[in-house]
């Protein structure tokens, strides 16, 4: 968003660290997340509404992907950020 100039700023690369140039940028940026947070939510209720055996089998295969990768430092990025990727399951 720095780069389209969306959002003012700059990016230390050295550092990993974002500096924004203003207090009310990064206010935006946290309810612009917080809007984002609260849709991907309302999707998933839907999606558990119509579908709860998917979800809940899936929610199972995420929670045991995660407990295995946190023990796993071979995984890229997951010693650092305690996260892991799922593929996509198909349901239909």
């Amino acid at each position: 968003m720095i780069s389209e100039g969306r959002l003012s700023g700059f990016v230390d690369q050295i550092e990993s660290v974002l500096h924004f140039q203003a207090s009310e940028q990064l206010a935006q940026w946290d309810r612009r997340i917080e809007s984002f947070c609260v849709q991907v939510n309302q999707v998933l209720d839907k999606i558990q509404a119509v579908h709860p055996e998917w979800c809940q089998k899936t929610m199972a295969l995420v929670e045991e992907k995660i407990s295995a990768s946190t023990n796993d430092d071979d995984d890229i990025g997951v010693a650092e950020t305690n996260t892991t990727a799922v593929k996509p399951m198909d349901v239909s």
